[in-house]
């Protein structure tokens, strides 16, 4: 009798480990299928690509592209690279974005033989050498989003045209991404993102800038009020 109900109980036991372990494979949100997803397929679908804009100022008005490389520090097509510039506050140096200025969206750009130029309407363009920039080597820490980042200073008529334009009463500046500068920027899944489950990981983010979080109806409220002002 004592042998049989040792073999019940063992019995019961695998039962319950083999339900259990059923439950853990049929259940999407078992935290071992979910382990086993990444495992077996790390990446999410998250959409699909309508359209492709590159913004080489933070909030300026974008370049619509047909194609980009996906580099480690964001998109590159030609010359262009996304968000590799941002404007800051000379004084508090926290960035400034469309979100405080929306004139910013009136900023058009090119860039060409390394040098980046800034045009506006009612405004002369202006010629940045990023060669000189880079020769310079004006290192600047700012706040971006709360965290800290360095970026190499443009210089004196970069800021002074930002001023005038933007009609500022702060002194601007603005930042040019260098690689190997500091940045406490990471990337930390949260389990409670939106839409999808996606894979746990930790990414060290080495770009200058965060994504502006606006959606297309909200840029163009900011263009309008920008235009009209």
């Amino acid at each position: 009798m004592h042998l049989r109900g040792n073999f019940e109980l063992a019995a019961a036991a695998g039962i319950s480990i083999g339900a259990l372990a059923v439950y853990e494979l049929a259940s999407k949100s078992s935290s071992f299928r979910r382990w086993l997803n990444d495992y077996m397929d790390p990446m999410v679908l998250i959409g699909t690509v309508g359209e492709l804009h590159i913004h080489p100022i933070k909030s300026s008005r974008s370049h619509s592209i047909s194609e980009a490389f996906c580099s480690e520090v964001g998109l590159r097509c030609g010359e262009l690279r996304d968000r590799y510039f941002v404007i800051v506050n000379g004084d508090t140096k926290m960035a400034v974005t469309a979100l405080h200025i929306p004139k910013i969206l009136l900023i058009e750009t090119a860039i060409k033989d390394n040098k980046l130029t800034m045009m506006a309407q009612q405004a002369d363009p202006t010629t940045i050498d990023l060669n000189d920039v880079a020769q310079k080597a004006n290192v600047v820490r700012v706040s971006c989003k709360g965290k800290q980042i360095e970026g190499l200073d443009c210089g004196d008529i970069a800021g002074a045209w930002l001023q005038q334009f933007l009609e500022s009463t702060e002194p601007l500046r603005l930042l040019y991404f260098w690689p190997g500068l500091f940045s406490e920027r990471q990337v930390v899944v949260d389990k409670n993102w939106k839409f999808n489950a996606v894979p746990y990981r930790k990414d060290e983010v080495i770009t200058l800038f965060l994504v502006l979080g606006a959606c297309e109806q909200n840029l163009d409220d900011r263009k309008f009020e920008a235009e009209n002002t």
